[in-house]
């Protein structure tokens, strides 16, 4: 009779063996799924005077540590043990709290980036809070704290102004545009304390950027009546469309609007991109069209139309020869180096070359995949965020992820035994310490997964949740000798799916240097 473990004793050899051998997948993820754990309804914060009692107790009790954490590393630690505390105290919601909340505060004051969105992301789950507000105010704090020297004063201005940017993208994901433009104001102000030109200048284009893409928000809200009113109406189309494709990357949706719009260049790339050509001289003239508005559009919409004409250049490629191939893969190589605001993060789905006949497809700007692993010819910088924005579309499986830094590489597993960890750390097991049970990727629902890649450890958050957080040194790690991997170390995409029964999708795949340089593509 199967129990609550993650693995069963051989009666030959007398050892443990992972259910994910002894069992078929679609059996082993059912097992698994019945002892997940399943999440907790949220509770109401306290009201303030009660929460003002409560971290008042907070205080005396743990008055003796407060006092003698003077350093960041101190505050760090206490911030840390004041976390697993409230995490251990779930029969008293207002004092778990009050925990977590004197946790962040304290997180914010060691200038532990990761520890507080971390903590946040704790208190969202149990209780009914807003976590964007929250990681905002939380940052702006932290934005002074930063601009003060200090031995690593680099490396922790990148680390801040990377959770930054996170934290504006969900504000954009959520139409909070304000909360955005306030994140992005404290950033430049973060930047210009660096002497890094090169962030200095990406921080002053973001803050240009989101007031076009606030007045392209407020223009589709009134669009949006006129088309009630006319649903021909060639501006509104227009205005509903750029915001579709250009701001929210809703191609399905804005592509038709564009395609009745008053602008007659992103018109007729509209409907040659509608007409969705199988030839591929005729996808790579629908990327070439895509290319030639680039340069009629402001940067804050120039990148999602390098987008689009990448996905149809990436289509195009693998049966395209001679010139025409040699251009298209130049056009690539443009892309990945222009990506994201002033080249501030690597667009990896564009140096991607797929193999004729192989388990990975391109499918409406997305990779598709029933199962099988895929080298994204990229060889990171030493600490590094990997952006990617996976769905399941059906069936069982699950999503694994080679992350690398320097000659070292670990797996990170999203849907495999109920939940998601790591593999290996401290030798193979099934599970380990880093599992956490729960639903990451549930189907038919897109889920921004952002890999943080640091010397001391590796993050992994799912939307504005943390699903891992392990600390430690890379010599700890290593991979599963059971998935075949190419034999190249460079970062790698998996699906495991049951006799092919599922089917994912991956939209986004970017990376983000943090420390280390910007790493470089490899051919």
């Amino acid at each position: 009779m199967l129990t609550h473990t993650t693995a069963m004793r051989c009666p030959r050899s007398n050892c443990w063996l992972p259910l994910a051998i002894v069992l078929p997948l679609s059996m082993a993820v059912a097992v698994f799924a019945q002892t997940a754990t399943q999440p907790a309804q949220k509770t109401s914060a306290p009201e303030a005077a009660v929460l003002i009692k409560a971290q008042a107790a907070v205080a005396g009790i743990y008055k003796t540590s407060i006092d003698k954490a003077k350093t960041p590393e101190e505050k760090g630690e206490l911030a840390a043990k004041l976390l697993q505390a409230g995490t251990d105290t779930p029969e008293d919601a207002v004092g778990r709290y009050a925990l977590w909340v004197t946790a962040r505060d304290m997180a914010v004051a060691a200038g532990d980036v990761e520890l507080v969105l971390r903590t946040i992301d704790q208190m969202g789950q149990g209780y009914q809070i807003d976590t964007l507000a929250s990681k905002a105010d939380s940052l702006l704090k932290m934005v002074g704290k930063a601009t003060s020297q200090s031995a690593d004063h680099l490396a922790q201005i990148k680390r801040l102004d990377s959770a930054i940017n996170l934290v504006i993208d969900q504000a954009l994901a959520e139409d909070q545009y304000e909360v955005a433009q306030r994140l992005a104001q404290r950033d430049v102000t973060l930047a210009s304390s660096s002497k890094d030109a090169g962030l200095q200048q990406r921080a002053a284009v973001r803050v240009k950027d989101l007031v076009m893409i606030q007045r392209s928000y407020s223009a589709a809200q009134s669009a949006r009546t006129r088309l009630q009113e006319d649903p021909l109406d060639p501006a509104a189309n227009l205005t509903m469309g750029r915001f579709y494709c250009l701001v929210k990357g809703d191609w399905q949706k804005g592509l038709p609007l564009l395609a009745q719009g008053g602008d007659t260049a992103l018109k007729q790339a509209s409907e040659k991109d509608m007409a969705a050509p199988k030839d591929a001289i005729q996808q790579a003239m629908v990327g070439d069209a895509w290319w030639d508005i680039t340069g009629k559009e402001p940067p804050a919409f120039k990148r999602a139309i390098q987008t689009r004409s990448a996905y149809w250049y990436r289509k195009a490629a693998p049966e395209l020869t001679g010139l025409a191939k040699a251009r298209v893969e130049q056009r690539l190589d443009e892309l990945a180096i222009t990506s994201g605001p002033e080249a501030a993060a690597i667009d990896l789905l564009s140096l991607i070359q797929l193999p004729t006949g192989g388990t990975w497809k391109l499918d409406a700007g997305s990779l598709v995949s029933d199962g099988g692993t895929l080298e994204l010819p990229y060889q990171p910088p030493p600490e590094y965020d990997l952006i990617v924005v996976a769905e399941r579309i059906k069936g069982e499986g699950y999503l694994n992820v080679r992350l690398i830094t320097g000659d070292t590489s670990v797996q990170v597993y999203v849907g495999q035994f109920g939940g998601s960890g790591m593999e290996n750390v401290d030798g193979w097991k099934a599970t380990n310490s880093t599992h956490k049970s729960g639903i990451v990727l549930p189907p038919g629902k897109a889920v921004t997964l952002t890999y943080q890649v640091r010397n001391g450890g590796i993050r992994l958050l799912g939307g504005d949740n943390t699903i891992l957080d392990w600390r430690g040194t890379w010599k700890q790690l290593s991979t599963n000798p059971m998935v075949s991997w190419p034999a190249r170390k460079t970062l790698c995409l998996g699906i495991v799916t049951d006799r092919r029964q599922g089917d994912f999708r991956i939209s986004r795949c970017e990376l983000v240097p943090i420390s280390g340089g910007r790493g470089a593509r490899l051919k």
